[in-house]
């Protein structure tokens, strides 16, 4: 970090002093010649290879010599570190960096320096080193280091017609220290007025596995088009908007579980390594480990095709140039470029500032409501807008009550929700960073549930009464059954169960005694108990079944039914034909045909004859030859007393005889 010129500094964030698979190197502050170790880049970070391969790296191309440091191996677990239960004996931390070692192939970059005073001679102040050595970290496991080697990104702007491609052509490529998780690409957004940034996701990619299925372990190209759904090491997966511009200053990449926000989303990730986050850890004498972020190489401006005009760079659509917002290690913060080298004036920067409208938010119990928020018009795009609900201020664990959390309005169902204040933010990020703004939604008390009204019956002793109770009350109630008044208990039967939560209930019995009964029933859920509903079951004596009918005639040429009813009951004072099934499949009513078609003459005390002009065929066989002997049996005759009322009844009976 101490170097004659502070614009050539080691990177304070990222491993510049590295092996080629990004694991952060080091060089002793002890004499080799000494016995004595540097704590912070021990030795035993370089094992040794002692006969028995303990690389672990399979296969194993690089096997050194004897003694030798190995130059391509995998670090111990922390765990292991801890516990000192590594499989060497001795224990390669990869909490700490490693040792350059003597032979160690490397590439630098510095500047050349004259020493002073009247010998001093020059020397390389080196900003970069890089050695030529796999040092891998345990699969899965933190910390893992990633590097980028390769970024280039296109500006967009093509506006010409036939201008060539290449502004739209994208590349990031680097190397990571665990083979197995997921790389992940952010462009770095800086918000113009406060230098604050934050990370736009751009998509993902594996890392090669190495030998024998791949071919350099560790290494990582992100090479868009991207249109996979899963990420491998040659196809990666897109942005979430779709698109890589605007184009940022920096590129971040970022092992899997590492990333400032959750994977898809712009909630803060609890577990984020990205620096200045409240998680972050370092490791390796303060290194971020799990991201590295650095200045995008090169930018592909539109190109154009020979003998077309000629397209401008736009750096008016690269918001670090038309916005400014970064800050120089002197504290000063970048403003837009003055003079601007365009004839098109910079866009104003809008920043995506989240509001809330009618907020705070209520909501009975079981119910939803819409929220709403908006950001101002002509905000910076690329817009990304999130909505989240939790117990806590900022909580997520809510979420699933959302839906349609990425628009401005989305809805919140609070079904199962206790009463109380649940919160919920309102989150917007731009080029501008990610704002947000925090409220709240009231969930009143449930009122109790309500059962809709049942209709009183009427019924006929030794007839099954089935009385059915519903509510539309969420949570589905519990029911309660209970009789009020009436004759003695009958058996009653209730579905489902008591203790059964259920949208409806039924009742059902066979009373045996004529009277009134009159039911009540409750209904209870989380929210209370219902008032109690009551139903009237009237139930009428049963009817002696005394009627004998012979003979029963058809005449088809005359529509003409005649039906001799002959009851036990000889105080008998009328008879009355029901409805009957006809030969067709309907059913007719013989009232219908009136006093004059419908006629009811005593034959002797107890005997009458029905005569119905102008019936249809009464059921036979229903199809067929319209003959007798029939298989139906549709005719049933009631005997009234004097008041009317019915004291007897015939069995269901056939047509006797049908006749033309």
């Amino acid at each position: 970090a101490a170097s004659p010129d502070d614009r050539f500094q080691v990177d304070q964030d990222n491993p510049t002093i590295l092996a080629e698979t990004g694991f952060p190197m080091c060089i002793p502050r002890t004499a080799p010649s000494t016995t004595n170790d540097d704590p912070e880049c021990p030795q035993a970070n370089r094992p040794v290879y002692t006969g028995t391969d303990t690389s672990g790296i399979t296969p194993q191309p690089a096997l050194p010599v004897l003694g030798a440091a190995y130059t391509l191996f995998r670090m111990d677990s922390p765990a292991d570190v801890v516990a000192n239960t590594c499989a060497r004996g001795t224990c390669a931390d990869p909490r700490k960096q490693a040792p350059f070692e003597i032979g160690d192939y490397v590439t630098f970059a510095g500047n050349l320096i004259q020493d002073g005073g009247a010998n001093g001679g020059q020397y390389i102040s080196a900003h970069t080193i890089v050695a030529s050595l796999g040092i891998y970290t345990q699969p899965g496991i933190d910390p893992a280091y990633v590097s980028v080697d390769v970024s280039l990104i296109g500006t967009g702007g093509l506006t010409i017609f036939g201008a060539g491609e290449a502004a739209v052509r994208t590349r990031f490529e680097g190397m990571s220290t665990d083979e197995t998780r997921l790389i992940r690409l952010y462009g770095v957004d800086v918000n113009p007025t406060t230098g604050e940034t934050s990370d736009r996701e751009w998509g993902t990619v594996m890392p090669d596995p190495g030998p024998p299925g791949g071919a350099v372990r560790g290494r990582w190209r992100f090479r868009p088009p991207c249109t996979a759904t899963v990420a491998t090491q040659k196809a990666c997966t897109p942005p979430p908007a779709g698109k890589f511009i605007p184009p940022t200053r920096e590129v971040r990449a970022v092992v899997d579980g590492d990333s400032q926000f959750k994977p898809g989303t712009i909630e803060a990730n609890p577990n984020s390594q990205v620096p200045g986050t409240a998680s972050a850890k370092t490791a390796a004498n303060g290194i971020y480990y799990g991201q590295y972020h650095a200045p995008i190489g090169e930018y592909i401006f539109p190109e154009n095709v020979p003998g077309t005009p000629v397209p401008e760079n736009n750096f008016n659509s690269i918001p670090f140039l038309a916005y400014g917002g970064y800050t120089s290690l002197t504290g000063v913060r970048a403003g837009v470029l003055d003079p601007w080298p365009s004839d098109v004036a910079p866009p104003a920067v809008v920043c995506a500032t989240p509001t809330l409208n009618g907020a705070p938010f209520s909501v009975a119990n079981g119910g939803s409501v819409q929220l709403s928020g908006s950001i101002p018009a002509g905000s910076s795009a690329p817009v990304t807008l999130q909505w989240t609900a939790g117990t806590t201020v900022g909580g997520t664990n809510l979420d699933g009550a959302l839906t349609g959390a990425s628009t401005t309005t989305p809805t919140f169902n609070a079904s199962g929700l206790a009463a109380g204040d649940y919160n919920v933010r309102f989150t917007a990020s731009n080029p501008c960073g990610v704002a947000f703004v925090d409220t709240t939604v009231t969930v009143a008390a449930a009122p109790k549930p309500t059962i809709t009204p049942i209709q009183n019956q009427t019924v006929t002793a030794g007839n099954l009464v089935t009385i059915t109770a519903s509510s539309s009350s969420l949570p589905a109630p519990m029911w309660t059954w209970s009789q009020v008044s009436g004759p003695s208990n009958p058996t009653l039967s209730q579905t489902p169960a008591a203790a059964t939560a259920a949208a409806s209930s039924q009742l059902k019995f066979t009373p045996t005694v004529a009277g009134t009964y009159v039911y009540s029933v409750v209904a209870d859920n989380a929210n209370g108990t219902s008032s109690a509903t009551n139903v009237t079951v009237t139930v009428t004596a049963a009817v002696p079944t005394n009627i004998t009918l012979t003979p029963v005639e058809y005449r088809i040429s005359k529509q003409r039914l005649i039906v001799t009813a002959t009851s036990t009951d000889t105080t008998v004072s009328s008879m009355r034909l029901l409805p009957y099934l006809t030969e067709s499949g309907t059913t007719f009513d013989p009232a219908t045909l009136g006093a004059a078609n419908l006629t009811v003459s005593l034959v002797a005390p107890g005997s009458f004859t029905v005569t119905a002009v102008g019936a249809p065929p009464p059921a036979c066989n229903l199809g067929g030859t319209y003959a007798t002997p029939c298989a139906q049996s549709p005719i049933t005759v009631k005997a009234l007393n004097a008041a009317g009322t019915v004291i007897g009844t015939s069995p269901p009976s056939k047509l006797d005889r049908i006749r033309q």
